[in-house]
């Protein structure tokens, strides 16, 4: 949004956002002073966040670390809250084996994590440690990756994980609703490690932002980058990039950052003749997947694309007559300098929990 880039068009907020920050001090104190405590479970607790509202690539990140962990031989239990899921409590989105709640019931960033990591067990719920001692105590999970909890104190963790977006960044700098920081930006410091995400080489403001971040971070400041590897077919079934390499597309997307997206799509061949924005997490309704499919013909398109998370969501929706809909997968993983490092770390995580 223009209000969360400009500090001008912020300042009639300011007053919101000092409320905002006396309501988050006065948690922060308690868990500073005592008054609280952090809960500790039995396994291994990473926690994956960021500072601000909005995309960061979290989902990408909990996958690609999930992958890792579980390559280790590490019995991995997903938690998240499953956002905008229409189930309440505890869900079990998958054992592990198969899956066992629909997108509605999970929410589209769990259940897209079950689909690509089929040998973990992933759970939605707002209560973070019942989660986790639930999968604890049912699956043996060894390590509990945390989905979008760096504000989450209420469990201990024993790596925190922030994620910044390169191309976002942090915004006007001002908490919300003035601006998109969750906490001050000081509160970095609470990171073990910081990933500067979407990282182009050839962007000045990512390259900038990479030097302000690791003067402002206490832990090491790494880079990842994005990665398109396949067309995904509704059915779950890849389609090779080189397959629509040329081809004439429209492209829908509803998530945090469509430009992006966007941006990716273009880069890997395909010719895009018109795209759609939704709102972050929206159900589709059957007849806005025929209004695009509809203006789709209009244009001369061969197929419609989009992202990962927004095909969970249309799935059930698609009635596998009209045009095709794909998705791009787009992988984020670290940037070549900076996979040692992860190499390292995971492999100090494996040694701890073994």
């Amino acid at each position: 949004m223009r209000i969360f880039k400009s500090r001008w068009l912020a300042i009639p907020l300011l007053p919101l956002s000092a409320l905002y920050l006396i309501g988050w001090g006065l948690r922060r104190m308690a868990y500073l002073t005592g008054l609280k405590r952090p809960v500790r479970v039995e396994a291994y607790v990473i926690s994956v966040g960021n500072l601000t509202v909005g995309g960061s690539g979290k989902t990408p990140w909990v996958i690609w670390l999930g992958e890792q962990l579980l390559r280790r031989g590490l019995r991995v239990a997903i938690v998240s809250r499953g956002w905008r899921r229409q189930s309440r409590g505890l869900r079990l989105v998958s054992d592990g084996r198969r899956i066992l709640a629909s997108v509605r019931e999970a929410g589209d960033e769990p259940y897209l994590i079950a689909r690509r990591l089929p040998s973990a067990v992933v759970i939605v719920d707002a209560d973070r440690i019942r989660a986790s001692r639930f999968a604890i105590e049912r699956y043996g999970a060894n390590v509990i990756l945390l989905d979008d909890a760096f504000q989450h104190w209420s469990i201990a963790r024993d790596l925190d994980i922030l994620l910044v977006d390169s191309g976002f960044g942090l915004g006007n700098r001002y908490v919300v609703p003035a601006g998109p920081l969750r906490e001050p930006i000081g509160q970095m410091r609470r990171a073990h490690e910081v990933v500067l995400t979407r990282f182009r080489p050839d962007d000045p403001f990512g390259a900038h932002l990479w030097v302000e971040l690791r003067r402002r971070a206490s832990c090491p400041v790494t880079r990842a980058e994005l990665r398109a590897i396949a067309y995904i077919r509704s059915d779950g079934s890849p389609v090779g990039l080189d397959t629509l390499r040329g081809a004439k597309v429209v492209a829908v997307a509803g998530i945090g950052s469509p430009e992006q997206f966007f941006r990716t799509l273009a880069e890997a061949g395909v010719e895009i003749l018109g795209q759609w924005c939704f709102p972050d997490h929206h159900w589709f309704r059957a007849r806005e997947l025929v209004a695009i499919e509809a203006r789709a013909r209009r244009f001369g398109a061969e197929a419609v694309v989009t992202t990962e998370k927004d095909l969970v969501r249309a799935q059930p929706l698609l009635s596998g007559e009209g045009l095709p809909w794909l998705a791009l997968r787009i992988d984020l993983a670290p940037c070549a300098e900076d996979l040692p490092h992860w190499e390292t770390l995971l492999d100090q995580v494996c040694r701890i929990v073994q």
